[in-house]
């Protein structure tokens, strides 16, 4: 909380007009009425292309991370002593940050269909290079915001770790629909075959 605090002072003395402006566009990338646009364009592409896999993924991952967060911070609120949310920073207030964990997930989602679809290694290495800046322009965003720096560690903590699980669970599903596909002709075959 100490560090929370340290930060909170530094960004302070940090705010100019120019910079509002720069963060506001940085948190604009974190709101929910963006994410949701964002996440059902690519959802309504990934279903028109039949790629209901990747849209189910996709949804789970923002949703998912949403959820947690939200449930998280419902969890941690009954552990915090009743301090008014003015003074800087204390107890578990907002914690984690609802915002940055659902677009870690997101974006990191995204990310996972991106390095799918590329073959190039260079590619590959600047969407994750990519991936961690925007990360860290996101987290910069909450911070000057008043959003603590725990909180913000902590929400890429949750949207990192449920991303992974998501991640793992649409490349098992594709693994299992790419050898249902391929077992459907040769089943085809051998039954027309008699």
């Amino acid at each position: 909380m100490i560090i929370d605090q340290q930060v909170a002072f530094f960004i302070d003395g940090l705010r100019n007009p120019q910079l509002d402006s720069l963060m506001a566009v940085l948190f604009f990338l974190v709101g929910v009425p963006w994410l949701l646009s964002l996440t059902a364009a690519i959802e309504l592409g990934l279903a028109i292309f039949g790629r209901m896999v990747g849209a189910v993924a996709l949804a789970l991952s923002l949703g998912g991370a949403y959820a947690l967060a939200f449930a998280l911070q419902r969890i941690f609120s009954e552990l915090q002593p009743r301090v008014p949310v003015e003074e800087i920073v204390h107890g578990f207030a907002g914690f984690p940050d609802v915002s940055t964990a659902g677009a870690t997930a997101a974006y990191a989602m995204l990310c996972v269909f991106g390095l799918i679809s590329v073959k190039s290694w260079r590619w590959r290495t600047l969407e994750v290079v990519g991936l961690g800046y925007l990360l860290v322009l996101i987290g910069l965003g909450a911070l000057y915001h008043r959003t603590p720096l725990s909180s913000v560690l902590a929400s890429y903590a949750l949207g990192g770790c449920w991303v992974t699980i998501c991640a793992t669970g649409f490349q098992t599903l594709r693994r299992w629909d790419a050898e249902a596909r391929a077992d459907a002709p040769a089943a085809t075959a051998s039954s027309s075959g008699r």
